[in-house]
């Protein structure tokens, strides 16, 4: 009898093994990275031996950007040209800006707070300055995000996008500054993303034809995803050579550390004042109601969420309550909250705005005001399209990096920490799916109760 119950045990436990094995992989990586760095730190180990320490580490981020971009483009495709058109036009408009406007202003919370806290730059590596040190006009500014959105050359696109600069010119024997309009490296997100929503959403319309690019892109992205899911179970060794790496390059150890428990503590407050805040004062203004009481009673959602870290895991959870427990119109909450797991997750949204200013902030580069609206369209709009792997956010989170030309190495020392934030933004992801639902029933009550007028016809 006791044998029985220590083999079950052991079964159980070997499943929690198996199940979280890449969490597990990836915090041993964190924690034996930790060990080794603070014990070689003493050695002064020369350039070239801590390079070959981080040299997995960079393969492994080299690897990520090169996934990162097609990944993108097939998610924002397949997504777009997924859409159910069979639900009436009216409620997946209100549903799609509800999801595009609540992602925005939780992208602008984010970045709203990373600016109070804000960490004094390190030299943890090389300080990164933009490539143009351009006088900033606003004109300039707004001016380039329009020829951003709207590229002349798609496959420039991915790896080039357009700034306007300043350049001192001699003629007849005076120098003025010149206005320049010239491309640097870094790929255009923005323009990218725009032609990927409109080229998804027309082949959404060509019935059997549009149905062959969907599968098309489909395809592609369940080869990328399967690519990205594999490279991350190297996240463990990665991980490892990357803290260790940098903890060897580090001068002032203390000053970065209390800066990462900063910014660790920041998303966390940030996720609190979204979910305590934001969204309850968003629901009280349209419903009226006490949002305080809705929101206790997704309780069972929240700790399902924080405990799996997965919005589509979740899922049933959320279902069950919402339709089950607090009797909101079936057709709405299926619809809502299965569009909501991947195309509303504000959490991430919140996180990738504020890993964004914090990273340039460790970098000592300023965010100029066309850099911050970039970053808030760019964040909105891949948290709308967030690939399901592992540590997406920070996949994905390069890609911004890339579109405002920001170094992008110092993003390796949030893996550290990004296994407990992704459990806190999952569980902002799952309960804004829960209001979205209640919020857009609410907004299209005649739609409904037409359907059942119609219905009752029928019979």
């Amino acid at each position: 009898m006791l044998h029985q119950k220590d083999s079950g045990r052991k079964s159980k436990f070997m499943k929690v093994v198996k199940k979280n094995l890449l969490l597990l992989t990836t915090l041993a990586g964190v924690i034996i990275g930790i060990v080794l760095g603070m014990a070689l730190r003493p050695l002064n180990l020369s350039d070239d031996q801590v390079m070959l320490i981080s040299y997995p580490g960079e393969i492994f981020l080299r690897i990520l950007k090169m996934l990162t971009l097609p990944l993108l483009i097939s998610s924002l495709v397949t997504v777009t040209a997924s859409l159910n058109t069979q639900m009436g036009g009216k409620v997946m408009a209100r549903t799609l800006s509800y999801f595009a406007i609540t992602s925005l202003m939780s992208a602008a919370l984010g970045i709203s707070l990373t600016f109070l806290f804000r960490p004094e730059s390190t030299t943890s590596g090389d300080t990164f300055q933009p490539v143009n040190d351009k006088q900033s006009k606003f004109l300039d500014s707004f001016l380039d995000l329009g020829r951003n959105f709207f590229p002349e050359n798609l496959f420039q696109a991915t790896f080039q996008q357009v700034t306007t600069i300043y350049v001192n010119k001699t003629a007849n024997n005076a120098t003025e500054l010149t206005r320049e309009i010239v491309y640097r490296n870094g790929p255009n997100t923005l323009g990218l993303v725009v032609f990927c929503l409109v080229f998804g959403t027309i082949s959404n319309s060509l019935g059997e034809k549009g149905e062959i690019i969907k599968h098309f892109f489909a395809a592609v992205f369940d080869v990328l995803l399967k690519i990205t899911t594999k490279v991350m179970w190297l996240s463990g060794l990665a991980v490892c050579s990357i803290i260790t790496g940098k903890l060897l390059n580090i001068s002032n150890l203390t000053e970065v550390m209390s800066q990462l428990a900063l910014f660790m503590i920041c998303v966390i407050l940030g996720v609190f004042l979204h979910q305590l805040v934001m969204m309850p004062a968003i629901y009280f203004f349209f419903l009226r109601k006490n949002p305080y009481k809705f929101f206790f009673s997704l309780r069972e959602a929240w700790v399902t969420g924080f405990a799996v870290a997965s919005s589509v895991v979740t899922l049933p959870t959320t279902m069950d309550i919402m339709i089950n427990k607090l009797k909101h119109d079936e057709r709405i909450a299926k619809f809502v909250l299965s569009l909501g797991i991947y195309l509303n997750t504000n959490g991430t949204a919140l996180f990738m705005s504020m890993a964004t200013a914090f990273i340039a902030q460790l970098s000592g580069v300023t965010l100029q005001l066309d850099s911050l609206i970039i970053v808030l369209v760019t964040a909105t709009a891949l948290s709308m399209a967030m690939p399901a792997i592992p540590s997406a956010s920070l996949v994905m989170l390069l890609v911004i990096m890339g579109s405002i030309d920001i170094d992008p190495s110092n993003v390796s020392l949030l893996f550290a920490i990004d296994w407990i934030l992704d459990r806190f933004r999952t569980t902002s992801n799952v309960l804004d799916d829960c209001f979205a639902a209640a919020i857009v029933e609410k907004w299209s009550e005649r739609e409904l109760n037409e359907t059942d007028e119609m219905e009752m016809e029928r019979l």
